[in-house]
């Protein structure tokens, strides 16, 4: 059935005006998507500085403190679909397809351009494209839409749940309890690697099906908020000095490292989400980034690839060369996002008037 509004628009021929974003998660999308790139310009310039340096160090712990990011883009699209679950009344199972149906084409149009760009390789066989295809690595960093769709299942089932017992707490609980038992059962009866893996961000997913469960932060106590501050800094402090040792080539404890990195990460991710009054003019920056977040992540390596072409790299350049690499991984992608908004602009109203 169509509402009021849906009808004025049939009859006068105007579109009706589009569903409101939520700039809060807008915003948080915005500085997870500027973590990421800072993530991949502090990763490519580590190697170029002395080990151990206190320059090193420097990038060492900025790109492990921002090792959030990935999380929380999985918490934010496990909130949205838990949040949305909760309001239909449609199967998981139904649910489930249709995601998957928007999802598949769009992963593997990705997955053949990596392709197509590692093709001159005399390595790349049917068989190893279709494995890279499968694990995610056909491009860069592409692995991340493998993990929403594995992710779908999951936060469907628990949105089921959730829908019909209106609690989120418990399933924050469970999955961490799942985790823990993952964990412990491939640390000692196997070596499988889930770290490519949707079982390896699983208190992540929690969280964001714990917050799509309340369908809002702002009820979240100031006492909680306080909570959660002290649990991830102490996760940092646990993941931290692991992290960095794992950078330098070292073994690490694995237990501190992973469970650091999750209290961390679960703990940035409940904090941004709660910060409803971001200052005046950082919020709509970061939500008019958080909207333009896929190109940026899909179109940075290239930037990086350019800028690696044009720009040989001095050692005593090295910093001025980090922070460029990050700037015009965000810009550039940012621009060329804003250009095609413009057209396709232009061009819907071009069709509205003919």
């Amino acid at each position: 059935m169509q509402t009021q509004s849906e009808n004025a628009a049939v009859a006068t021929g105007v579109p009706s005006p589009a569903r409101p974003r939520d700039l809060v998660l807008d915003a948080v999308r915005g500085f997870a998507i500027i973590a990421v790139v800072g993530i991949h310009a502090t990763g490519h310039f580590l190697h170029y500085f002395p080990l151990g340096g206190s320059s090193w160090n420097t990038v060492a712990i900025a790109n492990k403190a921002l090792s959030f990011a990935v999380h929380c883009f999985l918490a934010l699209s496990a909130l949205l679909l838990t949040r949305k679950l909760m309001k239909v009344s449609t199967s998981p199972v139904r649910e489930i397809f249709r995601r998957l149906l928007k999802l598949v084409p769009l992963y593997l149009l990705w997955s053949v351009i990596g392709l197509a760009v590692q093709g001159k390789h005399a390595w790349l066989t049917y068989r190893h494209a279709l494995h890279l295809i499968i694990l995610g690595k056909a491009y860069f960093h592409l692995y991340f839409m493998v993990l929403l769709l594995e992710m779908v299942p999951l936060v469907a089932i628990c949105a089921f749940f959730a829908r019909r017992y209106k609690s989120g707490v418990g399933y924050l609980v469970t999955v961490c309890l799942l985790q823990s038992v993952i964990y412990m059962g491939n640390r000692f009866y196997g070596k499988f690697d889930y770290s490519s893996t949707i079982l390896w961000y699983l208190p992540s997913v929690g969280t964001g099906i714990w917050l799509g469960a309340r369908n809002s932060a702002v009820g979240i106590s100031r006492t909680v908020k306080l909570a959660w501050v002290f649990v991830g800094l102490c996760g940092f402090l646990f993941y931290l000095p692991e992290g960095v040792l794992a950078l330098s080539g070292f073994a690490v404890n694995t237990l501190k490292f992973q469970v650091g990195l999750w209290l961390w990460s679960s703990a940035v991710v409940i904090f941004l989400v709660s910060v409803v009054h971001w200052p005046k003019y950082v919020q709509p920056a970061l939500a008019d980034i958080g909207q333009k977040s896929f190109i940026i992540y899909a179109a940075h390596p290239f930037v990086f690839v350019l800028l690696g072409l044009l720009l040989p790299l001095e050692v005593r350049h090295v910093w001025p060369e980090l922070f460029l690499y990050f700037i015009l991984g965000i810009a550039v992608p940012w621009i060329l996002s804003c250009g095609f908004g413009l057209l396709t602009n232009r061009r819907s109203l071009e069709l509205a008037s003919a």
